[in-house]
């Protein structure tokens, strides 16, 4: 239960990360600077919680493991979007990117955690 837990409070801390990022579509002027920062730190929670969790679904059938880690791979699109916005140094591009694959991402990103924390409660209790 201890695993379940620690992985709501990486989740947490993931969300609140990614609200961040997306607080910039509403800024008048994007500090690239800042912005950088802000995703910076959200891929690093991102990569340490994204190993832990691999390690963690061994336990759980391959049906499971086999949704959560699909869905990772889903992920990654629509960050090379933001990303290749991010690089262009373009704040228009960077907005329009933030408002579609952003805003995309986000939703997709707060039904995974709540279809890992279910299927985690489930192998945990």
């Amino acid at each position: 239960m201890q695993h379940v837990w620690r992985f709501r409070l990486e989740h947490r801390n993931l969300l609140d990360s990614f609200k961040d990022i997306l607080g910039f579509i509403s800024k008048r002027e994007i500090n690239f600077s800042v912005f950088k920062d802000k995703v910076k730190k959200f891929y690093s929670l991102w990569n340490k919680h994204e190993i832990d969790e691999e390690n963690m679904t061994k336990l759980s059938n391959f049906s499971i493991r086999k949704m959560l880690l699909d869905e990772h791979k889903q992920f990654k699109g629509h960050w090379r979007v933001l990303n290749d916005a991010l690089k262009s140094n373009n704040e228009e591009k960077l907005r329009v990117a933030l408002d579609t694959d952003g805003k995309i991402l986000f939703d997709k990103f707060r039904n995974h955690i709540k279809a890992e924390e279910t299927a985690f409660e489930e192998i945990y209790n």
